[in-house]
């Protein structure tokens, strides 16, 4: 046992398909765990492996999502794959579901019917709106998670101002590691007291969705649900010499970049010299020297901001 093996020992039944569950799995397996992914016989296995562009067997996706894992094709609807899977049940630690609620049941391996068999195991579903409520049966990727959470809507074009989705598995990927942590901090808590009881755990794409824009969500409430921009200037915007991201965090940063020199090579005399963009003209517009209201002053000069940035040198390093 060392801090690379963390779970050794561990068993793992996983039978989640896609990103999110997959990659939460395969963390376990990154530490030690004997992970068991489950694939139905039919269409090719998991739809992960058909995600993208695909090589062999495998697209990106699958690659990541079964790093370390071993695998077996089961055919739940056959009475000789629920008997595979019972087996694999027996002295597993963790079991891992992610279909659409209420299928896992009609197969037989609901949390009642798998605790019954084995107490002390941690059942972990996931899915994209939760396993109850109006939303519980409809289809969830991540782009529509990204819109749905408003994510899509914070992501806008510094020059176009047009909603973009992030072309990550951003709420996949992040709903993972917080599958990750629910279920360690409950094998932790077993281990520590000594109980014997294993839990249900849930998780959704919504609920990965919402803690990635929870500050947004704080800020969206204390302005009455009207949002103004996040901090400002932050993105990534076109320069003298190409392109390149500019964010100040704080007033001080800004009232630090408020006096450059050209000596200090973070502003070319030409900005600051431009008659098009009066340096201290700038400044007084921007009111600047007071600390109050600071962001807000920026928010209303965003595009006086945006020029000066244009004119701009990259500096590296």
């Amino acid at each position: 046992m060392s801090y690379h093996q963390a779970f050794k020992g561990l068993k793992v039944v996983d039978l989640t398909g896609g990103v999110a569950g997959p990659s939460c799995a395969m963390m376990f397996a990154q530490h030690g765990a004997e992970v068991i992914k489950i694939e139905t016989p039919h269409n090719g296995g998991d739809w992960a492996r058909i995600l993208g562009k695909t090589y062999g067997d495998h697209s990106s996706f699958s690659f990541f999502g079964t790093l370390g894992k071993k695998a077996v094709a089961l055919d739940l609807k056959t009475q000789e794959g629920k008997d595979v899977l019972w087996k694999l049940i027996e002295g597993a630690d963790i079991f891992m579901e992610g279909f659409r609620p209420g299928t896992i049941q009609r197969y037989g391996f609901g949390y009642d019917a798998v605790r019954a068999k084995n107490p002390g195991i941690m059942y972990y579903s996931i899915s994209g709106f939760g396993q109850t409520g109006p939303w519980a049966n409809r289809p969830a990727m991540d782009p529509v998670l990204q819109a749905f959470n408003g994510i899509v809507h914070e992501n806008r074009g510094e020059m176009d101002n047009h909603p973009h989705r992030i072309a990550i598995s951003l709420i996949d990927m992040y709903t993972g590691l917080l599958g990750f942590q629910a279920l360690s901090t409950s094998i932790f808590v077993k281990k520590m007291q000594n109980l014997t009881e294993g839990r249900y755990i849930e998780a959704s794409l919504m609920q990965g969705g919402a803690m990635l824009s929870v500050i947004r969500l704080i800020a969206g409430y204390l302005e009455d649900g009207v949002l103004q921009r996040g901090i400002m200037p932050a993105g990534v915007f076109d320069t003298k010499n190409g392109c390149g991201p500019e964010f100040i965090n704080n007033e001080y940063q800004y009232l630090d970049c408020s006096k450059c020199t050209c000596n200090q090579n973070v502003l070319t005399c030409e900005a600051i010299k431009s008659d098009t963009c009066n340096f201290n003209q700038f400044k007084k517009d921007l009111n600047i020297t007071k600390k109050s209201n600071l962001n807000d002053m920026r928010h209303l000069k965003r595009l006086k901001l945006v020029k000066l940035i244009q004119l701009m040198d990259l500096i590296e390093g």
